[in-house]
């Protein structure tokens, strides 16, 4: 089996994907994880970044064990045998709570392909000064967040200006596909395009949870930013900015652009 992929949009990468077979509310089996597989290759994904619910005390702990690592063997062992072309590396999508730092210190959560960038999940009716005390204190460590989906956070839809002072402090911003394409109501696609037409999206993610229903597609999503911001805003959001966080680099986000005046973001 062969990837279809051509021209603009191909060889995607998917740094948010709950893609790894029985261990949270996304894929609930080996099949169903394959099937994913297959649909970001036909949809232009070349790399995936598995990224399990992680640290939801009572529900999806999924702390870095010799089970998770089992799971991420296996499935990356079928899609050998299979011969489906997609490169999957190890992540979490981390539960924020105020232990964060000790629990990475002490290794039992992972950050994304073993770089010093951390997926961080918060509370979607959270309070804003709560995120920025935890962020805060994981760049105090030399941790790098990622704040996942800040558009779907109620705090961040009402004041999205927060977002700035958080990429300023270091903080790096994934959103989601679908909150861009309306999946997610008319609120978290305000948001979406508030930050957007703001540059202060660094990365997207599809933040996929099954074969059927919020699928690991980013294509529609690079022709949508092409359409709106250019095919240089498309490729620096999901081919460059992701790259250089999987080598550990530094984003130059300098380069992101505000498309509301055109002025460089800060």
């Amino acid at each position: 089996m062969h990837s279809t992929n051509k021209g603009p949009g191909a060889g995607l990468i998917d740094l948010h994907c709950h893609i790894l077979p029985g261990i949270d509310d996304g894929s609930q089996s080996m099949r169903e994880s394959l099937e994913m597989a297959q649909l970001a290759v036909e949809n232009g994904i070349g790399t995936v970044v598995a990224t399990p619910h992680a640290n939801q005390r009572g529900r999806f702990e999924n702390y870095s064990t010799m089970r998770m690592q089992e799971v991420f063997d296996s499935f990356c062992e079928e899609l050998r045998r299979r011969r489906i072309p997609l490169r999957v590396l190890p992540g979490m999508e981390i539960f924020a709570t105020p232990d964060v730092t000790e629990l990475i210190r002490r290794r039992m959560l992972c950050p994304l392909a073993g770089t010093r960038y951390f997926l961080i999940e918060f509370p979607f009716h959270g309070s804003a000064d709560d995120m920025e005390v935890i962020l805060a204190e994981m760049l105090k460590h030399q941790y790098v967040p990622i704040i996942a989906h800040p558009e779907r956070y109620a705090c961040i839809q009402h004041e999205p200006g927060r977002i700035a002072k958080l990429r300023e402090a270091g903080c790096v911003v994934q959103v989601n596909r679908g909150s861009v394409q309306g999946r997610f109501g008319r609120r978290c696609a305000a948001a979406a395009a508030h930050l957007l037409d703001n540059g202060l999206i660094d990365v997207f993610g599809s933040d996929a949870h099954g074969a059927e229903f919020r699928t690991p597609e980013l294509r529609s999503l690079w022709g949508h930013l092409e359409r709106h911001y250019g095919s240089r805003e498309a490729k620096r959001l999901l081919l460059d900015n992701p790259g250089l966080l999987l080598q550990n680099q530094d984003l130059r986000r300098d380069r992101a652009v505000n498309h509301t005046t055109g002025e460089t973001a800060s």
